[in-house]
C-alpha cells in the first residue's frame, strides 16, 4: 500500500491479485445489488400507491362555462382527479347528441 496524498491511499495489485479480489468480493457485491434492487422496488411500489398510478379510475366534474363569449370557447369547464393526478377539462357540444371533451394536466402551482 502506498500513500497518494493526505488521507488517500491506493493499492498496487497485479492482474492475478485483481482477479482474485473480484472473485472474493463478488458474493458481497451480488448481495448488495440484491438489497439495492429490493429497496428500489419497494420505493417504486410506495410511490405508485401514493400517487394512485395503480388506480386508473377517477372522475371529472363539469359545469357551464360562465365566461363563454365566443363559439370557440368551451360550453363546459371543470376539473377532476384521474389515476392520482389532477386534470382540468373543457367540453363542447357537438351536434345534437355528441360531446367533445378535452382533458389536460392541471397547472402546477
Amino acid at each position: 500500500m502506498s500513500d497518494y496524498g493526505e488521507g488517500n491511499q491506493y493499492f498496487l495489485v497485479n492482474s492475478d491479485q485483481l482477479r482474485q479480489l473480484i472473485i472474493d468480493w463478488s458474493p458481497e457485491i451480488r448481495l448488495d445489488c440484491k438489497r439495492l434492487e429490493e429497496t428500489l422496488r419497494e420505493m417504486v411500489k410506495v410511490d405508485r400507491a401514493r400517487t394512485g398510478l395503480d388506480r386508473p379510475s377517477g372522475a371529472l366534474t363539469l359545469w357551464p362555462n360562465k365566461n363563454k363569449t365566443l363559439d370557440t370557447h368551451p360550453d363546459l369547464v371543470g376539473d377532476g382527479r384521474i389515476a392520482g393526478r389532477n386534470y382540468r377539462a373543457a367540453a363542447w357540444f357537438s351536434g345534437q347528441h355528441n360531446l367533445k371533451i378535452s382533458v389536460l394536466p392541471a397547472e402546477r402551482k
